[in-house]
């Protein structure tokens, strides 16, 4: 978040920051100036703040009917919401995904009570919305990084790297300081940095909240923001620049002297409070604000989240999104308009009454017992006015003349004030459900009505606090539940391990639908936790006699059945895990089938096929032993008949290098025959020759010879 904003196509950046201005303005105005007034009234009337009509010396009573009925519903619905059975449920699309949606029932219920403080979260809005028109939740992916520093102490070099090896597994560990003891051993000092990575819920302060004054509710509103203060540190963490989130930082709570705030907390309009002279403590105007605006420039307003910084509204983030992670939930929807009305808005008119009507009472009660006196002190001596002042009993007035003293009597109407307040109580019954009857808080009512008045008095009361629970889950909790699903489905990275009734399953949001549909199991009429355990108690007698008399395996009850209605009775009385104390058959591996019942005849005939499988098995033995002694004899004549071969071949082989050495023999004689021919043969040509040669010499020497003479001169 802390490199450059981009710019809108359409517009400029200084652009939007009007617009988005503009409209923060406009909202905390609606918010500010008619709602917040409202809210603080109801606030008060809840406290049993004092009206600002009280005179000295009357009676300044306070009758807490806000206070009261708040008390008297809330308890109902923290039971309807914290029950045994879950809110809502999602809704398979098909077949295939039954398991996915129980998955993701068990997974974002677990999100909601587990990672978040759910109770905490629910009881705060119901008190918003019966008090304060409407209770909001918000929920958010929390990538934020959260620091720690930790020290370690004793630690050599090898389990300090070990140490660093274990912690990198989980988040990032810097060492940030070491130094050396007298021992050798180390003192680190290690920051430990790590992304939250999980969703938040949290239930708003009525006057963070903002909606444009036209919306009809959340999706269709123009504008809706959430406005809070946070320390520079809480925005750096977030991702923000450091410096521009200093240099927006006051010194601070813009939001310190809102109504709706001084109402809840008077204590906070004390002045004298310190400054945090820590920089990364001062305190920032943070407005994460959803608006439609035309940022693409096609004609038509898009979705976008806008978050600013400071009095100025300086953005410091923008993006187009799908939707606005807020939840309302009203008691009292009014068609067409966002805000409707709460139980206060209900009943403050008659704390103002019964008030009235009660100081009337209480100081007409108290002129009775201590009525006023008219006092001659001209003829009652000098002592008459004190002891007329005296109002200890049994104190004497001293008086010279008895008619001196006289007693005003003033008639008691607190019967009639009273009588009145109790056509109030009717009034507010009519309005709200509740009665002291309904509340089992009036004995005397109780001893002249009947059982069945009583009882249609009380189940009158409960589809009252029931109808709110149903809007609740209508409205709120299933656009809760649906956004927790979306964002788990969209940025949980891996796969997440979790304990839920004592099993650990494993959670991979990353194949899931986040589209599916969300279910409310609110009921009407659902009665007490005690006419719940009659009713179960009841169902329990009949399955265990449709068990006995008809076996485990009948088609109307089994023990899954049984188990359930032993896991809701457990759940009712408190204890969160039933199968703690009956196995879930449903977790169990499958039985096979037990066998049918046994037939006379199929038992003889059972019997002769036993007799003849015996036989065959004999037949089947004496076979094999005939085979295998078959297979021995072929074996030893396969033997025999190899080492016969084999000795043929060994004669063969031997015939065969004799005949092979007489021909190489013979074959040697012939060779030196002929070479003692061609040695003789050659001798003889060399004889040949040498005597043919001699035989020309001795020719040519005679012939040499005659030419000599023949040609010579003799003389």
């Amino acid at each position: 978040m802390a490199e450059s904003i981009p710019e809108p196509k359409a517009m400029s950046l200084l652009e939007l920051q009007s617009v988005v201005a503009a409209q923060i303005n406009d909202a905390a105005t609606y918010i500010d100036s008619n709602v917040a007034i409202e809210r603080a009234e109801a606030t008060k009337y809840y406290r049993g703040d004092k009206f600002g009509d009280e005179e000295d010396g009357r009676s300044q009573a306070i009758s807490r009917d806000v206070h009261d009925t708040v008390n008297a519903i809330t308890p109902s619905l923290m039971r309807i919401f914290f029950g045994p059975e879950q809110v809502v449920e999602f809704v398979p699309q098909g077949p295939e995904d039954v398991e996915m949606a129980k998955q993701a029932t068990d997974y974002v219920n677990y999100i909601f009570t587990k990672d978040n403080p759910g109770f905490e979260i629910t009881l705060a809005v119901i008190k918003d919305a019966l008090i304060r028109k409407a209770g909001i939740v918000k929920w958010w992916w929390d990538e934020s990084e959260e620091v720690r520093t930790v020290e370690y102490s004793g630690l050599s070099e090898d389990s300090l790297s070990m140490l660093m090896t274990d912690l990198e597994g989980a988040e990032k560990a810097e060492l940030v300081e070491s130094e050396q003891d007298e021992d050798g051993n180390l003192e680190v000092t290690i920051r430990l940095t790590r992304k939250r990575d999980r969703v938040v819920v949290q239930a708003l302060p009525p006057e963070e909240f903002l909606i444009d004054r036209n919306a009809r509710d959340i999706d269709e509103a123009t504008f809706v923001a959430h406005r809070t203060m946070k320390t520079v540190s809480e925005l750096v963490a977030m991702g923000y620049d450091e410096d521009d989130v200093k240099e927006q930082s006051e010194e601070g709570d813009e939001l310190r002297f809102n109504l709706d705030r001084l109402s809840r907390n008077p204590y906070a309009q004390m002045f004298g409070v310190v400054p945090n002279l820590d920089p990364a403590g001062k305190l920032v105007l943070y407005v994460e604000s959803y608006q439609k605006v035309d940022v693409d420039g096609d004609g038509i307003a898009e979705l976008v989240k806008v978050c600013t910084i400071g009095p100025t509204f300086k953005i410091v983030y923008w993006e187009p999104v799908e939707s606005r992670n807020f939840a309302a939930f009203i008691c009292d929807p009014e068609p067409h308009t966002f805000f409707g009305y709460s139980i206060a808005d209900k009943t403050m008119d008659i704390q103002r009454i019964k008030s009235a009507l009660l100081r009337s009472a209480l100081d007409s009660l108290s002129l009775t017992i201590n009525p006023r006196a008219t006092v001659n002190t001209r003829t009652g001596g000098p002592n008459i006015l004190a002891d007329a002042q005296n109002t200890e009993i049994g104190a004497l007035i001293r008086t010279e003349d008895s008619s001196a003293y006289n007693v005003v009597v003033t008639p008691d109407v607190s019967p009639s004030a009273f009588e009145a307040m109790g056509y109030m109580d009717q009034v507010k019954e009519s309005r709200t459900g509740m009665s002291r009857v309904s509340l089992g808080l009036d004995p005397q009512a109780l001893q002249n009505t009947t059982a069945t008045a009583a009882a249609g008095q009380f189940s009158q009361s409960q589809q009252h606090i029931e109808l709110i629970a149903r809007i609740f889950a209508e409205t709120g909790w299933k656009r809760l539940f649906r956004g927790i699903l979306k964002l788990v489905c969209e940025n949980q990275r891996k796969e997440r391990v979790i304990n839920l009734t004592g099993d650990w399953v494993p959670m991979d949001p990353r194949g899931w639908k986040a589209d599916m549909d969300v279910t409310a199991n609110v009921a009407l009429g659902g009665g007490t936790d005690g006419e719940k355990m009659v009713i179960l108690g009841q169902i329990k007698e009949t399955q265990e006699g449709i068990i006995q008399q008809y076996g485990p395996d009948n088609p109307l009850v089994g023990m899954e059945q049984y188990h359930h209605t032993l896991s809701q009775m457990l759940q009712i009385a408190g204890f969160k895990n039933p199968d703690a104390f009956f196995r879930d058959p449903a977790k169990e591996p499958p039985k096979p089938p037990a066998p049918p019942p046994e037939d006379p005849k199929m038992v003889e005939i059972q019997g002769r096929l036993q007799v003849e499988q015996a036989k065959l098995q004999m037949a089947q033995q004496s076979d094999q032993a005939k085979f295998e002694q078959a297979q021995q004899k072929a074996l030893g004549e396969y033997q025999l008949r190899q080492a016969q071969a084999e000795s043929d071949h060994q004669l063969q082989l031997e015939r065969m290098a004799m005949e092979a050495d007489l021909k190489r023999e013979q074959l040697a004689a012939e060779i030196d025959l002929k070479r003692e021919q061609l040695a003789a043969e050659l001798e003889l040509k060399r004889q040949q020759m040498t005597a043919e040669l001699a035989l020309q010499v001795q020719t040519q020497d005679s012939s040499d010879i005659g030419e000599v003479n023949v040609g010579g001169d003799p003389g």
